[in-house]
């Protein structure tokens, strides 16, 4: 008797087994496509806009820039190069061209290799520039390398004049003080950024800039930096890496634990935006308008990328909403 009930248990248990485990299966299969706990894959609620400073929500005092270059250095080169510096469409002794030529010259250390471009895009940025917005040099000791240099080479230059306005423009770039009074806060920019935070976004900074001139601007202008929280800012010089090594957009997304996917970055370079893309976060670059004198960033432009990102990421979560519910 015993025999027989082991026997009937043992194929209770076989059968068991092979049936009730593949039926369970069969079940929750079909309990995930229609019922409750369906698991949907979506992209997450946009809730964060990481802002670059340069070009994007900071436009150059032109007129600044030539006043620190110097009135009477500019007039020497005479009348028709001096209204041609002040026209963009115009190509007379290209300050920025010689600067970027001479910039790349100076080999003062191993050259890092990283896809980092000069802000027009079209050539990589000099090694110098690197280890300066990057926290490697100071200003300092990147406009004393630069002053051996030139010394060192007059045949680069046609004349004296020339050579003193280039002296002079790399002493702007690698000042602090100076470059801090030459950057402002667009007023459109500052009013996206209010705009963003109204919308209940979180608002972040990731801008290439060294330290000391980060340091600066926030002092200068709380009218923007009064709208991001410290945490928030980010600064090249401080992380000791640029833009658009990936590790930069890695660091900032782990510090403040944030999902890339529903993150929204505005930049003016592309190779920048592409890193970011390559990180998973939604990135756009920001156009520039066309002015008589230079032109500023188009901020109407990632007003309206916004909010087509930011609609798009509300309807997903409401389908989904609808898809669990059923």
């Amino acid at each position: 008797m015993i025999m027989h009930r082991i026997k009937r248990l043992a194929r209770a248990m076989t059968f068991s087994f092979l049936f009730g485990i593949p039926i369970w299966l069969i079940g929750t299969m079909f309990g995930a496509m229609f019922g409750q706990n369906r698991s949907v894959n979506r992209k997450p609620k946009i809730r964060y806009v990481i802002f670059d400073l340069g070009d994007v929500l900071l436009a150059q005092d032109k007129k600044l820039q030539l006043k620190n270059i110097g009135i009477i250095n500019i007039l020497k080169l005479g009348a028709g190069n001096t209204l041609k510096l002040l026209l963009p469409f115009a190509k007379p002794f290209d300050i920025k061209k010689t600067m970027l030529e001479i910039a790349e010259k100076i080999k003062h250390t191993e050259d890092k290799t990283l896809n980092a471009l000069t802000p027009d895009g079209k050539q990589p940025l000099a090694q110098i520039f690197r280890d300066w917005l990057d926290g490697t040099l100071s200003g300092q000791k990147c406009f004393q390398l630069v002053e051996i240099f030139i010394e060192d080479h007059p045949e680069l230059f046609a004349n004296k004049t020339e050579k003193n306005i280039i002296l002079r423009a790399f002493q702007i770039a690698f000042c602090p003080e100076t470059l801090a009074k030459m950057l402002k806060p667009t007023k459109d920019g500052i009013k996206f950024v209010q705009e963003c935070k109204d919308l209940g976004l979180e608002v972040l900074i990731l801008s290439n800039m060294d330290s000391e001139t980060g340091v600066k601007l926030q002092e200068n202008h709380p009218e923007l930096f009064g709208l991001f929280e410290k945490k928030n800012i980010f600064i090249s010089g401080d992380m000791g890496m640029i833009k658009p090594d990936n590790k930069i957009f890695e660091t900032v997304l782990y510090e403040r634990n944030l999902d890339a996917q529903a993150c929204v970055f505005f930049d003016d370079q592309k190779e920048n935006i592409l890193a970011a893309q390559k990180c998973g976060i939604n990135a756009i670059q920001c156009p520039k308008k066309k002015k008589l004198f230079g032109s500023k960033p188009n901020i109407d432009y990632l007003r309206q990328q916004l909010a087509i990102l930011v609609a798009q990421s509300e309807l997903e979560e409401l389908e989904t909403i609808e898809i669990t519910s059923t």
